[in-house]
């Protein structure tokens, strides 16, 4: 058990490079997984920076994310190069989760009719799910249906 009162974020850093979650990096260390990620993220200025550089909007999808979008380490990562810009990406919360998956994102541009629009932003406001999440699960599930 790690009871340092104030951790040591290169330690953090390495179990994190070395391939453990942050949720197993928290147990080892004995605090929640959420306060392992505010520890090993990006410092303020790069995650803005970042956001700036995406204009706001996921680098897979292109849908809007803002302040709200998860910065992407990409690539081979070690300490050098962990906060570096170039190794930094904004997603949106379904292109982040996919790609930690291994699945490759496409960026596609589909027309809409108005009243599917409007249907589906009433749905993406009650859910708190964007647009775009709620057309990938539609086609996710659609798939599924077919096999």
């Amino acid at each position: 058990m790690y009871n340092k009162t104030i951790m040591d974020k290169k330690k953090l850093l390495q179990l994190r490079l070395e391939g453990m979650t942050y949720q197993a990096i928290a147990t080892e260390v004995g605090v929640s997984r959420q306060r392992i990620q505010q520890l090993l993220s990006p410092p303020t200025s790069i995650r803005e920076f970042v956001v700036n550089k995406f204009s706001g909007r996921c680098n897979r999808c292109g849908i809007i994310v803002g302040l709200s979008g998860h910065v992407h380490h990409k690539g081979d990562l070690n300490e050098e190069n962990y906060s570096d810009i170039n190794s930094l990406e904004l997603l949106c919360l379904g292109c982040h989760r996919k790609t930690h998956r291994g699945e490759r994102i496409l960026r596609v541009n589909y027309h809409l009719t108005e009243r599917q629009i409007i249907a589906l932003k009433k749905l993406a406001k009650k859910t708190g799910l964007s647009v775009a999440e709620l057309i990938r699960r539609a086609i996710d599930a659609f798939f599924l249906k077919q096999q």
